[in-house]
């Protein structure tokens, strides 16, 4: 691991790399979820969300959370250059994916009708569940081969296969839904899977290592700190996806089907847009942060470099969507689901706190401290359901959006708390100045943005709002990598080509 590693410029061209990703990626959920939305309409997401939500809960059950665990161990064991090492660590890995994923698929199968009666009521989608229980085991399977990937920092192999992946998931779902609507909901699931499968092997061949034979005893004996951290995160994974999976519950108890899908579209929104961006982030920032995790003071500076970088590269693009979040809302999906915006409006606004406390949070896995990571999930996820609960029954979905904003305020609160005591954590002066104007200019162009409604008065003085935050992030941006500079040298060598 060289010190190059954790300057901005090259953070900044592992973000290009996988931003680039990422924003192809959106541009083709942005086409997916247009054609979903009109072929399926919100019951049929309603659908397909609760069987994916359920199958989740299931998963995150008996993966063990090695897809963050286990990056922590092979980037440790890829930067000490030790070859036993190292192919000790993929056999162990590889050998684990197996095992948890067949246990994922086997339970899914067996308790199908289960899952049938306490997702739709009554059993009538137990051989949908049957069916989709097979996906338990390719997703598993696929999280070890791109962890093999993240681990190794073979950034470009992840990449290309996102890019690949993201289009087949585009040319399997349309023609299936088009075709079979409803009944298309589970071939699509598998047929996807599968081929994210097929690309996660053929871009994890690439990778050469010499395989271990390991007994059974010999790969949980040998796999024990990964199996322990990675209990911990499947916890927390147990619980955002049993809070996720509650709610829906009682979204669709208190309302309908179609409630729920307009939840679940309103959640994909915050999560594969802003969301996809902190994972695009995460797939350098995790094996980087692992790897100094020994070295506190590397530590604590890669951690306020990542805050510094998050901050100012998503604030414009939140500020984006709370201007535009009904022209967005009704392009993503269609004017059926208007009644999110204001939902949507405020998970925004939280997404500029969960920027904050998402740079720390990782951490705690570099820093393989279990305990501590479950704790503060478990806490969080309390506060964040009951939010989320209270908001519904009182405000609808705005109020499920203003629960979520609450619940990143108070949770950026926790985590700066928790990381001070822990690892004597303090964000610097540098970061400070440079976040806190953009983290004041979002809130209050968000409150300005809800007294002028949806008038052409909000989007006349919301654009120039949203260019001064462009010129305070740009600005902020050229401080961390002097973009004249690397402009300029751009340039020049282009002319001398």
């Amino acid at each position: 691991m060289t010190t190059d590693r954790n300057s901005y410029s090259s953070i900044t061209k592992a973000i290009g790399l996988f931003g680039g990703v990422k924003l192809f990626q959106i541009l083709v959920s942005l086409i997916k979820n247009k054609l979903v939305a009109i072929l399926l309409g919100p019951t049929g997401m309603g659908i397909n969300g609760m069987i994916m939500s359920t199958t989740a809960l299931i998963s995150s059950l008996t993966n063990f959370g090695l897809q963050v665990s286990a990056v922590r161990d092979v980037s440790k064991a890829y930067t000490s250059n030790d070859e036993d090492t190292i192919n000790q660590t993929v056999s162990v890995l590889r050998r684990l994916v197996l095992f948890t994923g067949l246990l994922g698929t086997i339970l899914t199968f067996i308790f199908a009708s289960w899952l049938s009666q306490w997702a739709f009521g009554d059993e009538s989608y137990t051989n949908a569940f049957r069916l989709v229980s097979v996906v338990l085991f390719l997703d598993q399977v696929c999280i070890g081969q791109t962890v093999l990937l993240q681990g190794t920092f073979n950034y470009k192999y992840m990449a290309k296969a996102s890019f690949w992946g993201s289009i087949l998931g585009l040319i399997i779902s349309i023609p299936i839904y088009y075709i079979w609507h409803f009944e298309g909901i589970v071939p699509v699931i598998i047929l996807t899977s599968l081929a994210n499968l097929l690309l996660s092997t053929y871009y994890s061949r690439k990778i050469s290592y010499k395989k271990q034979q390991l007994s059974v005893k010999e790969t949980f004996k040998k796999g024990r700190v990964m199996l322990l951290l990675g209990l911990a995160l499947a916890s927390t994974g147990i619980m955002d996806n049993g809070k996720i999976y509650l709610l829906r519950l009682v979204i669709a108890h208190l309302g309908n089907l179609a409630d729920v899908g307009l939840y679940t579209a309103g959640v994909a929104v915050a999560n594969q847009y802003i969301g996809m961006v902190l994972m695009s982030i995460a797939a350098d920032y995790s094996p980087r942060l692992a790897a100094v995790s020994d070295d506190n003071a590397t530590f604590i500076d890669t951690i306020n470099k990542q805050m510094k970088l998050l901050v100012t590269l998503v604030t414009p693009l939140i500020i984006f969507f709370i201007l535009f979040i009904k022209p967005i809302t009704i392009l993503l999906y269609s004017t059926k689901f208007i009644p999110i915006t204001g939902m949507l409006e405020w998970m925004m606004l939280g997404m500029t706190f969960r920027s904050v406390a998402w740079c720390i949070t990782f951490g705690y896995a570099a820093k393989g401290d279990a305990k501590l990571l479950f704790y503060n999930e478990l806490l969080s996820s309390t506060y964040s359901t009951i939010f989320a609960i209270l908001g519904y029954l009182f405000y609808g979905f705005e109020g499920m959006g203003i629960g979520f904003c609450l619940m990143y305020i108070l949770y950026t609160i926790q985590h700066l708390y928790v990381g001070f005591r822990k690892y004597s954590y303090s964000v610097s002066k540098d970061v400070l100045k440079a976040i806190v104007p953009q983290i004041i200019l979002t809130c209050i162009f968000f409150f300005l943005m809800r007294v002028f409604g949806y008038s052409m008065l909000r989007y006349s003085i919301g654009l120039i709002g949203f260019v001064v935050i462009c010129i305070v992030s740009l600005n902020c941006l050229n401080q961390m990598l002097n973009i004249k500079h690397l402009l300029s040298k751009f340039i020049k060598r282009k002319n001398n080509d």
